[in-house]
């Protein structure tokens, strides 16, 4: 399995991309389940600290965690973080900490740990009671419309794993992983009742759950190196399915979670 590394060249390419479309959806939910002033956040897998200013304007203190061994920390992070920990994910969650949270803020970073559980479990000791987390990761219906698409070559036993995994969370993670590095290092895609049940049996009450739609669940556009026919059929489902989600909304291929600790 090759290596994914975070660096500044990884943040500069299609994550940027990723925050200006997701944004939107992101910071709205991220306000509607936040109160307007708190005592201190915890920006956990900061990134490029795309969402430092946001945050920083409703708690008076901010620390951001994350880390690129080969990159400096840039400067807009120093502007929003009144601490910035450069650390690995896995280590850091890892680590014993006496720092209280109101708030736990971890987007788009639990599907890339091999332990998902151990973020929850290490939010739930950061925060003060009745502070509250707020998730967004990757659903796992979205992985199965990615290998339909980028898969080559294309192998029909997949869809029996995929099948699988939506009974199994190791099956599950198994077939994320076998598009590592088109998925960007994902561990995980997670199914809505057993994401939120692993959450719960941290401790922490569901204040709120969302799906979001801020890119075509299925990718009608690049089609690789398909056949004629295989591309014609894949953008004909591909738009029906997505029609039907954004109508619909009942589905999306990010779920947004908000949680207290009780």
């Amino acid at each position: 399995m090759d290596t994914i590394e975070y660096n500044d060249e990884y943040f500069a390419g299609a994550i940027q991309y990723w925050h200006k479309i997701s944004f939107p959806e992101f910071s709205s939910f991220l306000l509607d389940n936040v109160p307007a002033s708190i005592e201190s956040a915890h920006d956990l897998g900061c990134g490029d600290g795309f969402y430092g200013e946001l945050l920083k304007k409703r708690a008076s203190r901010l620390v951001g965690c994350d880390s690129s061994k080969t990159a400096k920390i840039p400067s807009l992070r120093k502007k929003y973080y009144d601490r910035f920990i450069l650390a690995d994910i896995e280590e850091a969650i890892s680590s014993d900490v006496a720092e209280k949270f109101d708030l736990i803020f971890s987007s788009e970073v639990i599907e890339h740990l091999r332990d998902y559980k151990k973020l929850i479990r290490f939010a739930y000791q950061l925060l003060n009671h009745g502070g509250k987390l707020i998730l967004t990761t990757t659903t796992y219906y979205l992985y199965l419309f990615y290998y339909l698409v980028y898969s080559d070559p294309f192998k029909p036993d997949a869809l029996t794993e995929f099948a699988t995994g939506l009974f199994n969370e190791k099956a599950a993670s198994n077939f994320v992983r076998y598009m590592w590095t088109l998925t960007g290092g994902h561990h995980h895609g997670f199914m809505r009742k057993r994401f939120l049940k692993s959450i719960e049996d941290e401790g922490f009450l569901i204040n709120a759950v969302r799906y979001v739609n801020v890119q075509p669940v299925f990718p009608v556009e690049n089609l690789g190196n398909k056949s004629r026919l295989s591309r014609f059929f894949l953008k004909v489902v591909g738009k029906a399915i997505n029609g039907f989600y954004k109508k619909s909304g009942i589905y999306g291929p990010n779920i947004l979670v908000s949680a207290s600790k009780g």
